[in-house]
């Protein structure tokens, strides 16, 4: 509640909290859970070197589960990658984001997963220009799979929003 309403220290209150039972108890998925929102929270702070350390947190619990949330995850380590200048690691964050998206056919955070993707591209591409041309035939390529899929799951307005990111960003 505190994050959508962007409190975000009342978040990290609670959070912490959170953190604090789900450790006592052995809880790996809430633990996993909780610390992806501890690294979201931070990362909307713009906190980015602070979010690392819950977001490979994070990673470790959530990994060991094969969870789906995993998707996320990758987006905010994307976020963070891109604003601290790692823009490889950016890129392939993105990736693995998309990847596990369609791994577990759950498109929760299809939208802003393919948004941080192009943005990545962007800004590697700008700095980088020897690496458009592979940089755009990966995300062709992931853009047919993701639409594809999301037809597939009868997402069709969420497909469309989809081509209209690829088509207006590149």
């Amino acid at each position: 509640v505190y994050f959508k309403q962007k409190i975000y220290d009342q978040t990290l209150h609670y959070l912490q909290k959170t953190l604090e039972v789900s450790e006592r108890i052995g809880d790996a998925y809430l633990s996993g859970t909780t610390y992806n929102n501890i690294a979201d929270t931070l990362t909307q702070l713009g906190r980015y070197q602070d979010a690392l350390e819950p977001a490979y947190k994070a990673e470790n619990y959530l990994d060991s589960l094969d969870s789906f949330l995993l998707a996320d995850l990758y987006r905010i380590l994307s976020v963070i990658k891109m604003n601290t200048n790692s823009l490889e690691e950016a890129f392939s964050y993105a990736v693995k984001a998309t990847m596990r998206l369609l791994q577990h056919k759950c498109f929760l955070f299809t939208t802003e997963i393919i948004e941080q993707l192009v943005m990545t591209t962007n800004k590697i591409t700008r700095y980088e220009p020897e690496t458009f041309d592979h940089k755009t035939m990966v995300l062709k390529q992931l853009k047919e799979r993701v639409v594809e899929e999301l037809r597939i799951a009868g997402l069709n307005d969420t497909a469309k929003k989809i081509e209209k990111i690829f088509t207006v960003n590149l």
